[in-house]
């Protein structure tokens, strides 16, 4: 487990020490509280100057981010654990998010295996893992085509192993962070039409809102929306399909094409298995929804449904 985070407070450190975690910093303040700690590894983020993704919100890389030690730094932090007695190191970077492009993950595995290959000669150390993040996106648009996950692992692979040949770097494990990709398209937000507005716009009111899925509110985020109890209808209206909540940027989808929709009509959400439930929240008072596990022709409830008793015994 690679104990990964930005801006630790000394707690932090300590619960990740305890349960024998690798620790990832961002930065060189914490090296001297981490060494009284008693550990010998540690992994340090870096931030190579580049970032990609579908939306500058949430892009993890580049010259001005708050993520990562920057390139021409990363040298001398390495120095500085190493002068503190660390003597097993890691090495790891996080640079985009929801990338399609397989072509952009050999990129950034060559330009990180630089910067280790760099600091191990000049710092004679050896890598116990090699982190190139995550940022494996899924398609949530139509038009928008999967990653190439054979062509990713080919070609990353491919570099990883030459570069390892290239610097002396011995075997360190390589390391990728693959969440979305595996849980982006594992859940389907449902919810039912509350009622339905038709001046100044087609406004189609649901009980869900930014306190269940925020990404569209947060950084306009795309969701496939379908009418869950009549998939055979044409889409012909264009509608805003809005939530409950007293904000003006609580709206699911703008001028969206949508079949006839009525009042307790149920919508499907698509692709919210990635910052969804994770990010969720009771604000405006709400109260978060029921989760149900599907496998095959089974479904069994893992998260009740919260009620307002739950709101009030905190």
């Amino acid at each position: 487990m690679i104990y990964s985070g930005i801006y630790y407070n000394n707690e932090d450190l300590d619960y990740g020490v305890k349960n024998n975690a690798k620790i990832n910093v961002d930065d060189v303040s914490k090296l001297d509280y981490l060494k009284k700690l008693n550990i010998n590894e540690i992994c340090f983020r870096v931030n190579p100057g580049i970032g990609n993704g579908k939306f500058n919100q949430i892009v993890t890389g580049g010259k001005e981010a708050k993520f990562g030690i920057v390139e021409d730094e990363i040298l001398d932090a390495y120095k500085r654990a190493k002068e503190l007695g660390f003597n097993k190191f890691g090495i790891h970077m996080m640079t985009g998010s929801c990338i399609l492009e397989s072509d952009y993950f050999e990129k950034i595995t060559k330009l990180l295996m630089d910067i280790a290959g760099n600091i191990s000669k000049k710092l004679n150390i050896k890598f116990e893992f090699i982190d190139i993040g995550g940022g494996f996106g899924i398609p949530y648009e139509e038009h928008e085509k999967e990653l190439d996950l054979d062509k990713t692992a080919f070609n990353v692979v491919k570099i990883f192993k030459e570069k390892l040949k290239e610097y002396d770097l011995g075997e360190p494990y390589l390391v990728i962070e693959p969440g979305r990709y595996i849980i982006g398209d594992s859940c389907i937000l449902l919810t039912k039409v509350a009622s339905i507005k038709k001046k100044p716009k087609n406004f189609i009111g649901v009980d869900a809102g930014m306190n269940n899925l925020i990404r569209p509110m947060l950084y306009d985020a795309y969701h496939e929306i379908l009418l869950a109890n009549n998939l055979k209808l044409l889409k012909k209206n264009k509608v805003d399909i809005v939530g409950q909540i007293c904000e003006s940027t609580d709206i699911f989808a703008k001028d969206r094409l949508m079949p006839e929709v009525n009042e307790n009509d149920i919508l499907a959400v698509l692709n919210c298995g990635a910052y969804g439930f994770s990010m969720s929240s009771n604000y405006g008072g709400k109260m978060k929804p029921a989760e149900v596990l599907v496998s095959d022709n089974d479904s069994k409830l893992i998260r009740k449904r919260e009620e307002f008793k739950d709101l009030e015994s905190g």
